[in-house]
Parts: C-alpha cells; sequence; structure tokens
C-alpha cells in the first residue's frame, strides 16, 4: 500500500510541474496582419506561395506562364514574375466585387528594360464592354498607375477612375499598391508605399459604381487588348482582396508585415 502511495504522490508531483511548465510557456502574440487576415470582409488573400491558391474562400487561381520567384523577402517560390506576354493568373468571377466598398492589395515590380507602354496589371473585365468593369495598369513612359472603373456601358456615365502619379517612386523596386473604392465618400482612393497618393470623387454625386460582370478576375491580362495596352511583364506578390473600404493604419499593416 506504501509503494502505490508513493508512486502517486511523484506521478502527482510530476502533473503539477507539467502543469507549471505548460503555464510558463510564452503565448504566441497575434500580429496585426495576422488579426487582419481574420476579418469577416476579407474576400480572398493570394500569398503566391507556389500556387495561386486562396487561403481564405477558396477562389483558387490558374496559374498561366508566371514562374515562381523569390518574393520581397527573399523566401524562393514565394512571388509570381511573367515569362511571356500570354502570361496570366486567373480567378473564379464568383469574386464577389459588384456593388461594395473593397479595398485591393498588392507589390509589384517591373523590369529595368521595361519599354514605354502600357501594362494590364489587374482587371475584371468582359471583353471590350465599357462598362462594369475594374482596369488596373501600369504606365512606363509617364510611370503612373491607373485606375479604370465604370458602371454601365457608356464610358460618359459613371465613372470611379483614378490615376496616380509615381513620382519619387521606382516601380523596378518591389512597390506597395492599396487600391480603395469606397462607397460612403464616393472616391477612389490609391495607395503607394503606405502613402495616399490620389483621391478622386466619381463622377456622378449620387451613384455608387458597379463593377458586378461575369468575367473572371485576373492578374496580367485583359480581355480589351486596344491600341497601347498591353499584358503585363512584371512580377506580383501578396494579393488581398476585401470587401470595405481600409482605413490608413490598416493600409500601414499590411505594407509593414
Amino acid at each position: 500500500m506504501k509503494k502505490i502511495y508513493t508512486v502517486l504522490v511523484c506521478v502527482s508531483l510530476l502533473i503539477g510541474a507539467c502543469s507549471k511548465d505548460e503555464e510558463n510557456l510564452p503565448v504566441k502574440e497575434v500580429t496585426p496582419f495576422e488579426n487582419l487576415l481574420k476579418d469577416n470582409n476579407l474576400i480572398a488573400y493570394y500569398p503566391f506561395n507556389g500556387s495561386a491558391n486562396d487561403n481564405k474562400n477558396s477562389y483558387d487561381g490558374i496559374v498561366k506562364d508566371f514562374d515562381a520567384i523569390q518574393d520581397r523577402k527573399g523566401n524562393n517560390s514565394s512571388a509570381y514574375k511573367s515569362t511571356t506576354t500570354s502570361a496570366e493568373i486567373s480567378f473564379p468571377a464568383a469574386i464577389p466585387f459588384k456593388n461594395e466598398s473593397f479595398s485591393m492589395s498588392f507589390w509589384f515590380k517591373v523590369p529595368t528594360n521595361l519599354h514605354d507602354a502600357t501594362f494590364t496589371i489587374l482587371s475584371k473585365r468582359e471583353a471590350c464592354r465599357k462598362g462594369d468593369f475594374i482596369q488596373v495598369a501600369y504606365k512606363k513612359g509617364s510611370n503612373e498607375l491607373t485606375v479604370e472603373m465604370r458602371s454601365d456601358n457608356v464610358m460618359t456615365d459613371l465613372n470611379g477612375s483614378a490615376t496616380a502619379d509615381l513620382e519619387n517612386v521606382s516601380p523596378t523596386k518591389w512597390t506597395h499598391v492599396v487600391i480603395v473604392k469606397d462607397n460612403s465618400t464616393r472616391k477612389t482612393t490609391i495607395y503607394i508605399n503606405g502613402k495616399e497618393k490620389v483621391s478622386t470623387p466619381w463622377s456622378l454625386p449620387n451613384g455608387i459604381v458597379s463593377i458586378d460582370n461575369t468575367a473572371k478576375f485576373k492578374v496580367g491580362h485583359s480581355p480589351c487588348v486596344i491600341s497601347g495596352l498591353n499584358n503585363f511583364i512584371g512580377s506580383i506578390d501578396e494579393l488581398i482582396l476585401l470587401k470595405k473600404a481600409l482605413t490608413s493604419q490598416e493600409i500601414g499593416i499590411l505594407k509593414n508585415q
């Protein structure tokens, strides 16, 4: 009986010691970036770590003619670089932009020998339809980032487009971009490397810009290739889509993570 009692005491002491050790283990803090990824308004998150899979809602993409490369932090196979002018990453048409406020965040860079032209970075557009679309492009000649966003099928109707001058910014290095469509202010705002570059009021004061269409959301390609518009030549990383207008503080979190 004494031996059994001794064993029980020893086991109890060991359990107590383990419990104390567990209590003393450091608690992993949740970073502001991780908190942002838990936001209920997150539509999709594409870290591009060897695939175009969505880490949020399974809006997985299909990669064509993009190579996996090092990202801005030096991690292998953690970003994508286009290898030909036919390169594209296509995502499901079901990604819900429609009439809501939304934000797009991504990193991009272009080659140092890129020729002067306009290159589509992102688009969600039915072939050459003039309304209900968004198209994001980089203009090499003027060093500008343009956001075309229009409602209806007439280009003179509700327009939410904006253009950011990339003065003092060299997109040959990784550059962070956030585009915010804000229904409450009726403005389209572009942030470059965490700083607001331009905030443009929509053309009609009472309307809400809609990009509700059946087209796929794409990286590097537009179905409406017109004179002077080219498929993207360059690299992209960390594409994040949210159905809300991000605050400047949240944009800083994305830029600094």
